[in-house]
This record gives structure tokens, C-alpha cells and sequence, in this order.
């Protein structure tokens, strides 16, 4: 791998913007791949069964390849300063030779047959069919295995690529909400902003009506003032007139409770002399009154005596 991806790539881990990936192990017949991890960079070992070392052995297959993956060759090597594996747009070409060669050797079992496929295709020069397929598959492996580290890097890049663009699309999302939101009471806002806007141009019109109003009572209240006034200079100088008038009879009234002072004392002395004679009067009733209850019950006595008188005289 490139070491300034493995940089990044530990720095992202630094930075806890990502889980570590584990890679799955993938099985190779007839080899084992063992990792040493030095500072974030992978380094793979390739050991063939029998304790052989492959290089060597892609070296002699350099020009026995197949057609199809002559070109993928030349394309590594020219590539090699700048990258360690292909690309995924050239793997399904390896992919589908490999399958094949596989899937024909499988049906057939023939050895012959795949020497004679093999040699149409590329020129043995010191390998026999079967370990030129060996060698064949091992190296599609190891391009599978290359270009799948390769792009480990790149996917988690794109999965943190991808997590954060979903972060801020939800981020978005929310905002969105938020503004439509806030556009829907603002728009509230300003509808009751502009009915009340309406009732206060309404407000206004009726209280500029009450003011003009108000200023024609004004001016009439006004008049209604100076006419009150001279109304008001009119009635003081009648009250004037009148309190000299109060004066005048106050002294009139003087005089008058004098007299009636006056008169009262003269109707309480002819009263008193009226008491006096009622009750000579009543005196003289009453003394008339026995006199007349005496002299009827003398009258009855002389009859009553002359009735005595005269029945002796009759007899």
C-alpha cells in the first residue's frame, strides 16, 4: 500500500473519525499470506508449499502469461512507482480468465488439453500446464489481493466520506425543517403582522374622525363658552340688582318682624284678656246653670206640693 494513504488512514484513526477494519482472510491453495503490520503499512509475504519463495517464479512467468493479462503485466510495471495494484475497472478481465481455466480444467481433467490451451496462448518455455496455472492463479490472487487492499482504504475513506455526507444531509435536513419552520411563522408573523396593521389604518382613520369630531365640539363647546360668559356677566349683575334688592328687603323684613313683634305682643294681651273673660263666662254659665237646676227642682217641688194640696180638696 501507498504510505501516504496508510498515513492518512492512521491519522483518521487518530482522530476516531472511523472503526479499524479488520480484513477477511482469504484462502489460498497451496500458500499462506503472513501480514507484518510496520507503522500502519502492510507488508505480504508470499510462500509457495513446498517453502519456495514465488518471486522467482513470476519472474520466469513474465512472459508466459496469458493474452489477456500481458497488457494488465505492462500496465503494473509501467505503473509500479506509482501504485501497487491494478485498478477494479481491469479486475474482471483476470477474474474471467481465472474462472475459466478453472471451470475447463475442472470439466475436462485433462492435462494435455490445458497444455495445449495454454500454449496457444502464451509459449512454455520451463513450466510445465499445471504449475503454469498454479503460478497464474496465485498471481490473479495476489492482483485480487492488491487491488482489495488497495481499495479497503478507499472504502472506508468512502464510508466516512459517506457517514459524513449523511451527517450533514441530516444536518440539512434539520435546518430544512427548521427554516420551513421558522418561514411558516414567519409568514404567520406577518400575516398577523399586516391584519393587525389593518386594524390599526382602521384605528386610526376613526380616531382621526373622532379628532376632527372633537375639534368641531371644540369649537362649538367654545362658543358655547362666550355665549356662557356674557350669559355668566348678565347674571352677576342681576345678582347684583337683586342683592341690593335682598338689602333693601331685608330692612323691609326689619321692620316688618318689628310690626309683627308688635302685633303679636297685642294679640297675646287681647288673648289673655279673652281667657279671662271665657272664664267669667264659664263661671257665670255654670252659676247660671244651678241657678236654672235649682229653681227646676223647686218648680217640681211647688207642683208636687200644690198636687198634695188640691187631692185632699177634691176628696
Amino acid at each position: 500500500m501507498n504510505p501516504n494513504k496508510s498515513d492518512a488512514k492512521l491519522s483518521l484513526k487518530r482522530k476516531g473519525e472511523c472503526a479499524p477494519f479488520v480484513p477477511r482472510k482469504i484462502p489460498i491453495a497451496s500458500s499462506h499470506v503472513t501480514k507484518i503490520k510496520n507503522d500502519g503499512i502492510h507488508k505480504t509475504k508470499i510462500v509457495d508449499s513446498s517453502g519456495v519463495s514465488a518471486s522467482s517464479k513470476y519472474r520466469k512467468l513474465h512472459n508466459c502469461l496469458p493474452a489477456e493479462l500481458t497488457p494488465i503485466s505492462n500496465k503494473t510495471k509501467i505503473l509500479n512507482s506509482k501504485r501497487k495494484s491494478i485498478s477494479l475497472v481491469e479486475l474482471p478481465s483476470i477474474q474471467k480468465i481465472c474462472t475459466l481455466k478453472k471451470r475447463y480444467s475442472k470439466e475436462q481433467g485433462d492435462e494435455t488439453k490445458l497444455s495445449i490451451i495454454a500454449s496457444k496462448r502464451c509459449k512454455i518455455t520451463s513450466l510445465n500446464s499445471m504449475e503454469e496455472f498454479e503460478l497464474a492463479r496465485k498471481v490473479c490472487k495476489i492482483f485480487i489481493l492488491h487491488s482489495w487492499r488497495k481499495r479497503r482504504y478507499e472504502v472506508t475513506k468512502l464510508r466516512i466520506d459517506a457517514q459524513k455526507m449523511e451527517n450533514e444531509v441530516q444536518n440539512l435536513n434539520v435546518q430544512i425543517v427548521v427554516l420551513r419552520n421558522l418561514l411558516e411563522s414567519e409568514k404567520l408573523r406577518v400575516a398577523v403582522a399586516m391584519s393587525d396593521s389593518g386594524h390599526l389604518k382602521q384605528r386610526l382613520e376613526n380616531e382621526l374622525n373622532t379628532t376632527d369630531q372633537l375639534r368641531m365640539d371644540l369649537k362649538r363647546l367654545e362658543t358655547e363658552k362666550y355665549t356662557q360668559e356674557n350669559k355668566q356677566s348678565q347674571m352677576e349683575a342681576e345678582i347684583k340688582s337683586l342683592k341690593n334688592e335682598l338689602l333693601s328687603l331685608n330692612c323691609m323684613n326689619k321692620d316688618f318682624k318689628q310690626k309683627i313683634e308688635t302685633y303679636d305682643r297685642d294679640l297675646n294681651e287681647s288673648r289673655e284678656k279673652e281667657a279671662r273673660l271665657l272664664s267669667k263666662l264659664e263661671t257665670g254659665e255654670i252659676q247660671l246653670k244651678d241657678e236654672i237646676s235649682n229653681s227646676k227642682i223647686m218648680t217640681e217641688k211647688y207642683i208636687i206640693l200644690q198636687k198634695k194640696i188640691e187631692f185632699p180638696l177634691f176628696q
